[in-house]
């Protein structure tokens, strides 16, 4: 009877696991080389401060007046979509002042990182991405 119980559970995440692969769209390993799924791009997920190391172009975004007038400081938060290029392919805001949020997003288009692999495939990275904004 405890093994039965063991059998299931053990099914049981088996299943799960299975479940969450699938909705997650990705394989924990690359494709094999040669393989048609390997134009598919393999996305990993990196930490913010660790992916703000490999950026190698950074512009500054502009202090919209508004926001200096009214002396609004506030760090923007983005996710962020890193292509296999190292450039933005896309942005959502997660937070900061509306006053700022667009100025941010502009700067960050712009910004280009060092593109990252994964076993030796160029990988796109997810991640999160901070601007600050601080008057002196």
């Amino acid at each position: 009877m405890r093994r039965r119980i063991i059998l299931a559970i053990s099914l049981i995440m088996i299943i799960h696991v299975s479940v969450l692969v699938l909705r997650a769209g990705q394989s924990a390993t690359p494709p094999p080389p040669g393989d048609a799924a390997r134009d598919e791009p393999i996305r990993v997920r990196v930490d913010g401060q660790i992916e703000a190391a490999k950026l190698i172009h950074q512009v500054r975004p502009k202090y919209p007046n508004k926001a200096k007038e009214k002396h609004i400081e506030d760090t923007v938060r983005f996710r962020a979509i890193i292509g296999r290029n190292g450039r933005i392919i896309k942005l959502d805001l997660i937070s900061g002042h509306p006053l700022l949020a667009d100025a941010a997003a502009k700067a960050v288009w712009k910004w280009r990182y060092e593109p990252t692999t994964f076993h030796g495939q160029p990988a796109e990275v997810l991640t999160e991405i901070h601007v600050v904004f601080a008057l002196k």
